[in-house]
């Protein structure tokens, strides 16, 4: 039986823990950055003003360029000619171009000197080093960033909640959109569009995609009019092309849970349906296993939110039941992937290997990837150089297979 002196203690240790897990999410609770109070055209000195005075232009010394937009922890933009600057960069010529969105994730801001901001930097840079197309960047920040030192591991209720709301707020569907639609106009077959999340960005970024992803899937279900047999016999009824929001869409240790991507997973019916062969991979999943951000503290706050069944309280990066393919070093692989139906089946490039774990859709186009420390060492692995290099020769190889 307890004595009071024990109640006493355990009640002071539960308020200890509640200040210590909550404390640090209650400070950070409200961004620093604002809202611009126009958000719906770009302003300077009071006057309208949607080209030269507020777009900077590419230094004509080389072929790409990084834009930056910022927005609020409720999805407003902090500067709305941050926008209107990034689009003008897409329409300002007609050559082919690769467009890269990033969304940084967990402790990273837009705020020069952030590692994240100059990481994506130098990929850009490399990825333009070996195109002939133009290279545009486009940073998208938020306030996810903290100087509160080791307290800042606990924010993760904070950080989720907002973005969460940035989500809700539709933003970066409409630049999506907006990307799009500018491609469209130009009729830019060769234009290339790139979107990338990490962690928490990955988060926003899933969100933004995934309805339209599953709107576009159900709109290419096949007829019986497209069935096939297999070389077994088998008939198989065959899907339209799938084009998504992006040419590619890839998530590095995304900090969501698994049960919101079942509905992507659930297409997997290997008996009845089957994909192109020429089908390209539209959303790539890549998570490593020493991620322990997604590991430990993604469930433990998933816990403490008080959900409970395995799929939601685990990252999609470590439930194995939807993995697809694994990406291992391979030291004895060459730039030429094995002769199979889908490429991204068995591609080997910087002595990195992505190979097919199961032996449903092999033509599905929803990739969900596992490795390791040897590939992506913890949460913020992401930039090591040949990880970077796999990455970057893997966006090239999709191209030229849509091309060819």
């Amino acid at each position: 039986m307890l004595t009071p002196i024990h109640r006493k203690f355990k009640f002071l240790l539960l308020v200890f823990l509640c200040a210590y897990i909550f404390i640090p999410n209650l400070l950070v609770s409200t961004s620093r950055y604002k809202a611009d109070p126009d958000q719906t055209e770009c302003r300077k000195t009071g006057a309208q003003d949607p080209s030269n005075r507020i777009h900077f232009p590419r230094p004509t010394d080389r072929n790409s360029t990084i834009k930056k937009i910022k927005l609020t922890d409720t999805g407003a933009l902090v500067d709305r000619c941050d926008w209107t600057d990034a689009l003008l960069e897409l329409t300002r010529v007609d050559e082919p171009q690769v467009v890269i969105l990033y969304i940084h994730g967990w402790k990273h801001n837009a705020e020069e000197g952030d590692t994240d901001l100059e990481n994506f930097r130098s990929f850009v840079s490399e990825v333009a080093s070996d195109e002939e197309r133009q290279v545009v960047g486009i940073y998208v920040g938020w306030d996810a960033a903290t100087n509160i030192g080791p307290l800042e591991n606990l924010t993760f209720w904070s950080t989720k909640a907002t973005a969460d709301r940035i989500s809700q707020s539709a933003i970066i569907s409409k630049l999506i959109g907006a990307i799009d639609n500018i491609r469209d106009r130009k009729g830019g077959k060769r234009d290339q569009v790139v979107l990338i999340g990490h962690s928490f960005g990955a988060r926003i970024l899933f969100s933004a995609t995934s309805q339209i992803l599953l709107h576009s899937l159900q709109s290419a279900y096949p007829n019986v009019a497209s069935e096939e047999r297999t070389s077994s016999g088998r008939r198989k009824i065959v899907y339209r092309e799938l084009e998504g929001p992006a040419d590619q869409i890839i998530l590095l240790n995304p900090a969501f849970e698994a049960s919101i991507y079942t509905a992507l997973d659930s297409v997997k019916r290997v008996r009845k349906e089957r994909f192109r062969r020429d089908q390209q991979p539209i959303l790539v999943t890549i998570s490593t296993t020493n991620d322990f951000a997604t590991k430990l503290f993604f469930p433990l706050g998933q816990w403490v939110g008080l959900l409970r069944r395995p799929a939601q309280l685990t990252s999609i990066g470590n439930f194995s039941d939807y993995f697809t393919h694994s990406l291992t070093k391979d030291e004895s692989c060459s730039k030429v992937h094995e002769k199979v139906d889908f490429w991204a089946d068995s591609y080997c490039n910087s002595k990195i290997h992505l190979s097919r774990t199961d032996d449903e859709q092999r033509n599905n186009p929803f990739l969900v990837v596992s490795t390791n420390k040897y590939v992506l060492d913890g949460h913020n692995g992401i930039w090591n150089k040949d990880f970077r290099a796999w990455l970057q020769n893997f966006i090239q190889e999709s191209e030229t297979n849509k091309i060819n």
